[in-house]
This record gives C-alpha cells, structure tokens and sequence, in this order.
C-alpha cells in the first residue's frame, strides 16, 4: 500500500506540467554554460510575478505535497491567490525530494501532507488564462530545476489553510 501512496505521488509531480525546451533563460551548469539564478524573496516573487516570468530564479520557500496538492509557499505573505503550484522539471531535483515525499512520514500519516523547506532553483510563470496545477487552481507556477538546504517543517510553522484533520 505504501508503495503504491509513494507511486502515485511521484506521478502526479511528473505529470503535472508541460515539458519544456531548454531556453538562454533556464540557467544550470554544463559542459558549454554557465548561467546564474536571480536570487529572489518568495514574497516579492509573487507581489512581482511579472518581472519574474519566465526567468530562473532562486528563492526560499516552503514545499507542500499530497494527492491533490503541490504547492509552494511562505507563511510570511500566504493568500489562495498566492499558492505557487510546483513541478519538478529535473531528475536531480525529485531525487533529492523523494526523502521527504513519501507517505511514510509522520506528517503524512496524519493528514495526507508532506511539507519541507529550503531553497528551490527554476523558472517562474505567470498565470496563462487558465491557471495551474489541480483543476487550474494555481495563478503560478515554479518548475523545480534544483533544491538545497532541505529540512522537515516543524509543526509550529501554519499550512496555508487550516490544518487538514486526520
């Protein structure tokens, strides 16, 4: 059964959003280039989301994931209409995530959730007419490229809604 929770989970990131091409603008490190993220607070990224669409940016956040839920956020400017929906564009990036996305944690045993924090490199998108994510819930979107300095979310920092009930 818990395979199975863990499955479902990892396919719903990996089929959330549209592949996309490399561009100039989706910066990483290979053998040809080097590009760098603008480093950014995840409040000012969605009060700005202009400025920032479609650029590579690099921000502090937390991540929320469950069966209907992947979301980023910051408790410090949290609002419906400021959920950022999150997919995973780089094999890297899920394989440093799973850890912590997985139904065997405490948190997602309790209420369907798993949350963890860090910062979280890739590109920013405004809203397109139909929004993002589960049933278009989402006016952004943030396609993970890389993730560093990962921790569990202390049950003292709020979700963006009222606590799911177990």
């Amino acid at each position: 059964m818990k395979v199975l929770i863990y499955s479902v989970i990892i396919l719903l990131f990996a089929s959330c959003g549209p592949e996309r091409s490399k561009s100039p603008i989706d910066q990483q490190t290979n053998s040809e280039t080097t590009v760098e993220s603008v480093s950014v607070d995840f409040c000012e990224l969605v009060d700005k989301a202009e400025t920032y669409n479609g650029k590579r940016v690099e921000t502090r956040a937390i991540l929320l994931a469950g069966f209907e839920s992947a979301f980023l956020y910051d408790p410090k400017c949290v609002t419906d209409e400021r959920l950022v929906w999150f997919v995973i564009s780089e094999a890297g990036a899920e394989k440093k995530l799973s850890e912590y996305l997985t139904p065997d944690t405490t948190e997602f045993r309790a209420v369907g959730l798993n949350r963890v924090k860090g910062k979280f490199i890739g590109v920013f998108r405004t809203p397109n007419g139909k929004g993002f994510g589960h049933l278009n819930s989402s006016n952004y979107q943030f396609e993970i490229a890389d993730v560093y300095e990962l921790q569990r979310v202390p049950d003292s920092i709020p979700y963006p809604w009222p606590k799911p009930k177990p």
